[in-house]
């Protein structure tokens, strides 16, 4: 704590000094690094995957499961309960349909969030507040969908650290 407080002054005393001598030209703040970002794995044949878009541009995109490690999986779960990547794309079910089999996209997200785009999280299961189905995977480099929570399913068990859970 003290170091982290230690290195904040210090910024802001090199960026103070930084100003003075570049004629009153500033850096932007400082900000701490958002450490509420994490990957979402899932564990498919003996492999973990984790969940990203289907692709690097990602509006309007299937997520899937993919190699870990890639760009685009680190996601936010928000207070409002939106699920965000990249600030502006949240979790979405397409359409804002409540029915089973409904693709799961990366959607812009509202403000505030649509009931498609609210998730709460029970056990290692990501459940839509829309129709209380659950997120699941069917497999590698294909589409989530929503089907109907099933505690047997191995399909639907998501490993989300840091997560509070509802």
């Amino acid at each position: 704590m003290i170091k982290g407080i230690i290195l904040i002054l210090s910024l802001w005393m090199i960026n103070g000094l930084m100003a003075h001598f570049a004629g009153g030209h500033t850096l932007p703040p400082y900000r701490p690094p958002d450490t509420t970002r994490d990957v979402i794995t899932a564990y498919y044949s003996n492999q973990t995957y984790c969940v990203g878009p289907a692709t690097l541009r990602v509006e309007f995109k299937e997520v899937v499961l993919q190699n870990c490690g890639t760009p685009g999986q680190q996601w936010k779960f928000n207070p409002s309960g939106s699920v965000s990547l990249a600030e502006n794309y949240c979790l979405d079910i397409f359409g804002g349909s409540p029915k089973e089999n409904t693709p799961v996209i990366m959607y812009p997200c509202y403000n505030p969030p649509s009931a498609n785009q609210l998730w709460r999280v029970e056990g290692n299961r990501i459940v839509s507040k829309l129709n209380g189905l659950c997120l699941t995977s069917l497999g590698p480099k294909l589409g989530l969908i929503m089907k109907p929570c099933n505690m047997a399913s191995f399909s639907q068990f998501f490993n989300t650290p840091q997560l509070v859970q509802c």
